[in-house]
């Protein structure tokens, strides 16, 4: 039987490209967030993103998301994958306030996402 932990590590850190950790503390030291990210020389791409749940009134996935833009800003990275989103889940929620953005399509193609004003 595959240990649990093991089988968690794999599928977060086993990839083709380099994949790298962000760590959230407070003044402190004290961790709250972790964001596991895979670099490639044209996109970082959201894996996973977790925190403390007694933190969640600080929007750390909105902190996160937006850190995550810089670091790709900030090395020459020109996009920025923010992950899978599933639509009406509250702990995703947050996804949906960044704009402009573009949802994979069942037949494999980037569309961009219309507002309701666009129709």
């Amino acid at each position: 039987m595959t240990d649990g932990r093991e089988e968690y590590e794999r599928f977060l850190y086993e990839s083709p490209v380099e994949t790298i950790e962000c760590c959230y503390r407070d003044a402190g030291g004290r961790l709250l967030a972790v964001g596991i990210c895979d670099v490639c020389s044209r996109s970082l791409s959201s894996v996973y993103f977790y925190f403390d749940p007694d933190e969640k009134r600080r929007g750390l996935g909105t902190y996160g998301a937006l850190y995550e833009i810089e670091l790709a800003r900030r090395t020459g990275i020109p996009w920025y994958y923010l992950g899978y989103w599933v639509q009406g889940c509250g702990a995703m929620e947050y996804k949906s306030r960044f704009r402009p953005y573009e949802l994979l399509g069942t037949d494999g193609v980037w569309r961009p996402e219309r507002t309701k004003d666009e129709g």
